[in-house]
């Protein structure tokens, strides 16, 4: 690990012939600092040289990886891993240099340079490489962020650009820019240049670059409102459609468009925010014993046979199979 020249970067460079365990490291480096993830194939050339840096600020983060000489690989997030922890975050993933193939909801697309995609972190997702040297900036933003700005977001992760080659031109030197130079900026200086490339972004993945987009992003505001309220009431076991419109605001009519928009109910939403809630109390060691009990009606279930199978169902694994994992 190479001296950090702030608090909130951190390094990795490295070569094959000088450190035999270099993929066992650089992959420790990646779960340490980016997210949990399973390596299902990891084949490295004798000359493999990788660098990579690593930033993050106000729930923003900027991946900056190289490698060079050779390597092959598949890494994946599914449901053990995502239930083991990580972020609600969604990855802009850019590729300067070489090919990947990158799967998720169903959707696969190959990466080649000058091309970007959105991905969910707190979705199952599949990325391997198709080539051998690449080179690709990952950015990161919180998923409020995200909210505000696109209705349906997961929507339009692993989908091709818009048809404007300008504007694509324009999001993809924002993001080549910033991938090179985020790096000397103050903490204040990266996180204020992360937010306005995250608007460009966005713009540019929603669409929004015509005459509705004030009517979309006006759809974005209401339902970021109404989905942060219901995560503000996930313990109240009789939340109802009705009382998040009255809170937020809108009618129950125009609540069930914005939802339709999605692809879900609010019932389904609600019911997934509740099981992530429950996922992360079980993951991360309180400070007081917490028992499956205490979770599944902290996060609004009455029933704790039904909260074990919808906690199965949504991530693959008991809920008692988290807390065992969390104290190994």
């Amino acid at each position: 690990m190479q001296e950090q020249r702030s608090s909130d970067i951190r390094e990795f460079s490295g070569a094959l012939r000088d450190r035999p365990y270099l993929l066992e490291e650089y992959l420790a480096f990646l779960l340490r600092n980016v997210t949990p993830m399973r390596v299902e194939k990891h084949l490295a050339a004798p000359g493999l040289r990788i660098q990579t840096q690593v930033r993050f600020a106000g729930g923003f983060g900027l991946i900056h990886t190289s490698a060079t000489g050779g390597m092959t690989y598949r890494y994946a997030r599914r449901a053990l891993e995502i239930a083991r922890g990580g972020h609600d975050r969604f990855h802009v993933c850019m590729q300067i240099r070489g090919k990947v193939r990158i799967s998720q909801f169903d959707r696969s697309r190959d990466l080649e340079p000058g091309s970007y995609v959105l991905v969910s972190e707190s979705d199952p997702v599949v990325t391997e490489s198709v080539g051998g040297e690449s080179d690709d900036v990952d950015f990161l933003m919180p998923q409020a962020f995200v909210d505000q700005r696109l209705t349906a977001a997961r929507r339009l992760c692993v989908r091709p650009q818009g048809e404007s080659k300008s504007f694509q031109d324009l999001v993809l030197g924002t993001m080549r820019s910033f991938g090179q130079n985020a790096w000397g900026l103050t903490t204040g200086e990266f996180l204020s240049s992360a937010r306005l490339v995250g608007e460009l972004v966005l713009l540019a993945l929603g669409g929004l670059a015509n005459s509705s987009a004030d009517e979309g992003c006006v759809r974005a505001a209401n339902l970021s409102r109404a989905k942060q309220i219901i995560r503000k009431r996930l313990a109240e076991p009789d939340l109802t459609l009705a009382d998040v419109a009255r809170e937020a605001g809108i009618s129950l009519r125009y609540l069930h468009k914005l939802f339709r928009a999605e692809g879900l109910t609010m019932y389904e939403f609600l019911k997934s925010e509740r099981l992530r809630k429950a996922r992360q109390l079980l993951e991360v060691p309180p400070l007081r014993r917490v028992s499956i009990t205490d979770v599944f009606l902290e996060c609004g279930f009455s029933d704790k046979s039904y909260f074990s199978r919808a906690f199965k169902q949504e991530f693959g694994i008991r809920p008692s199979e988290v807390i065992s994992s969390r104290t190994r």
